[in-house]
């Protein structure tokens, strides 16, 4: 089956934030373009740009900034009343440049054999610590999670700019 590109009108079928081509246009300009991409097959580059996209809206879904143009989109983008950092509105139309260099890095980890979406589920484990401070006889107990969840440092940098830092109250407009 065909991959299914947003076009920024808003596909209710949207598979993917990139075509193919374009992803290959964005790994080749990379410094060494990962022979897992160049060596693949259109199938399987098709089902990273799957995965990678569905990462995306799941990890960042619930902060990207601005609403969805319309609800029964399938992806989280194209959005109204976006912002960039300078507070220049994305169009209500457009997929950001951002989000489709983060679509291929993930794209490039799924196909190297990453399962991103695995990774997601994992949820980590609770630690407890007891601190005693001085003399003082009584402890505190405090939980602190270790979570086994990898964070890819390009993907992040790559969407910085399109969602809202955590703590961060969505702009009602």
């Amino acid at each position: 089956m065909a991959l299914i590109v947003e076009d920024g009108s808003g596909k209710a079928d949207a598979e993917s934030y990139l075509s193919v081509a374009d992803a290959d246009t964005r790994i080749a300009a990379l410094p060494s373009p990962p022979a897992s991409w160049t060596g693949a097959t259109t199938a399987a580059k098709e089902a990273a740009l799957r995965d990678g996209t569905r990462y995306l809206d799941l990890l960042y879904g619930s902060r990207w900034r601005g609403r969805k143009t319309d609800r029964d989109n399938a992806l989280g983008w194209p959005r109204f009343r976006a912002r960039d950092d300078d507070e220049y509105l994305y169009d209500s139309d457009d997929i950001p440049s951002a989000l489709e260099d983060a679509t291929a890095q993930a794209a490039v980890r799924s196909i190297a054999g990453t399962d991103l979406l695995a990774d997601l589920a994992n949820p980590g484990t609770l630690e407890s610590k007891s601190v005693q401070v001085g003399s003082i006889k009584s402890s505190r107990t405090y939980s602190g999670g270790n979570s086994p969840r990898t964070e890819y440092t390009e993907i992040c940098l790559a969407v910085a700019p399109l969602i809202e830092p955590f703590g961060t109250v969505a702009r009602s407009w």
